[in-house]
């Protein structure tokens, strides 16, 4: 058991898992492993359990276990942290023009940076997925290079279309549905994110890895239209951590 690893009850029925508040790739595989181990292996004392970047919230029968028992269950899970693993890479194309990066120009003239050193920093850093939320799909990114770092809107947009780009602090992510948000969009992805009808319907995971490649418009609306005849699926790449 990770001994940095603490425990806490909120209310009678869940079970919280803290890390120390450190957002990295270590944190992020420890508590990948114990998301899956507790899923897979506690499935029948636990109802679900909700995965953050630091952190693990575990809800609970409390007729069938307590939250004491429940912990030590998990203390007792063997696994091997620090092992590394195979983990798949997708690569993303993003078309960062003006129509669809809506909030590219001004984001560059407030940081003082040219846009094409905004796509160049944002393209070429492999990006690890802590955790969905906000809306199904919404992957949360770590990795953002300091210089990207962008305070959110003060008033957000009312609508963002799907598939935007978008940088809010010091994280980037993809709306996977139109919504309202108070991200900078600097760009569009023509992957879809979320699919309910599909099994799962993120096909991307947990502790996957994400890369943006920039495309121009015409490679854009070529994505798109292989994409509606189904014929389109994004690359991928395996990496060793």
């Amino acid at each position: 058991m990770n001994p940095k690893v603490v425990f806490r009850t909120l209310g009678p029925e869940t079970l919280l898992m803290e890390w120390p508040e450190v957002i990295n790739k270590e944190t992020l595989t420890s508590v990948t492993d114990y998301f899956k181990a507790i899923s897979n292996e506690l499935a029948e004392q636990i109802i679900t359990c909700y995965p953050a970047y630091c952190s693990i919230a575990i809800h609970f029968d409390s007729d069938r276990i307590s939250a004491a028992k429940l912990q030590e269950s998990i203390r007792k899970l063997d696994l091997k942290e620090g092992q590394k693993s195979e983990r798949p890479c997708w690569e993303l194309p993003v078309c960062y023009a003006e129509a669809y990066g809506v909030d590219l120009p001004r984001m560059a003239e407030v940081k003082k940076i040219d846009p094409e050193e905004i796509i160049l920093l944002h393209t070429q850093t492999s990006y690890s997925v802590h955790f969905f939320g906000f809306l199904p799909g919404f992957m949360y990114l770590g990795g953002l290079p300091t210089a990207l770092h962008h305070p959110r809107k003060q008033t957000p947009t009312r609508k963002i279309q799907q598939g935007s780009v978008a940088i809010g602090g010091s994280q980037t992510g993809i709306y996977p549905s139109s919504s309202p948000g108070g991200w900078h969009v600097i760009g569009n992805c023509p992957v879809p994110m979320f699919d309910p009808s599909k099994n799962p319907p993120c096909f991307i995971r947990m502790g996957d890895e994400v890369k943006f490649n920039a495309v121009e418009v015409d490679e854009y609306l070529s994505i798109k239209e292989l994409i509606a005849q189904g014929k389109y699926n994004p690359k991928t790449t395996s990496l060793d951590g």
